[in-house]
């Protein structure tokens, strides 16, 4: 039976069978809220963030989109809409790059390593 995390992170049997019946793998967590919001596509995508060596690495990223909350497990195969996609994506810190204590240039790099497993209509 596959394993779905709430808005709340909190899991229940309900979410479960729901997943379990649209023939949800077995190893992907689907991360989804009760009051999903009518307005996305519709459309998912299996991903993995991966962990970081930072001090919150381990940690599930939250992820807001139209004021609906996901919070997305790191290192596991996860079902989330394809709009969290661009959310990561736009999820952007600049870092500075210093010589000799000089702030010589700077970068954007993204925010969270992540891998697309599959895309799902």
């Amino acid at each position: 039976m596959a394993k779905t995390s709430t808005v709340t992170s909190l899991d229940d049997a309900e979410s479960a069978a729901v997943a379990e019946a649209a023939g949800a793998k077995a190893d992907v967590v689907n991360v989804a809220g009760k009051n999903a919001d009518k307005e996305l596509s519709g459309k998912k995508a299996v991903i993995r963030i991966h962990e970081s060596n930072d001090e919150h690495g381990a940690d599930a990223i939250p992820v807001g989109i139209n004021g609906f909350m996901y919070q997305i497990p790191r290192g596991k195969e996860v079902r989330v809409p394809v709009e969290v996609l661009e959310v990561l994506d736009n999820a952007i810190q600049r870092t500075y790059i210093a010589k000799d204590g000089i702030t010589t240039g700077e970068r954007n790099v993204p925010r969270h390593a992540y891998q697309v497993i599959s895309k799902e209509s």
